[in-house]
């Protein structure tokens, strides 16, 4: 909880999976500190397409990782269009 709220709300789980399903996530609430390129690893373990998200969490931990030693540097899986096999 980066944000300090919840990144989906609803009345109940229903309603709370139909938004996740309808909605992308709201990344202005993020505080302003945080680095691009976690944001973007954010992005992409959020992203509604299967295929354009990152595979399991080992994918995520190798990003964040880089963040810490190049923060600069701001490519992620996403945006070179990975396709799972």
């Amino acid at each position: 909880m980066l944000s300090g709220q919840a990144a989906f709300q609803g009345e109940d789980v229903t309603e709370v999976l139909a938004v996740v399903v309808k909605m992308a996530a709201n990344f202005d609430l993020l505080p302003s500190e945080i680095r691009p390129r976690v944001r973007e690893a954010l992005a992409c373990c959020l992203e509604k397409d299967p295929r354009r998200r990152y595979r399991d969490i080992g994918d995520v931990k190798l990003e964040l990782q880089k963040s810490l030693a190049d923060p600069a540097r701001l490519k992620c899986r996403l945006l070179q269009n990975r396709v799972r096999g």
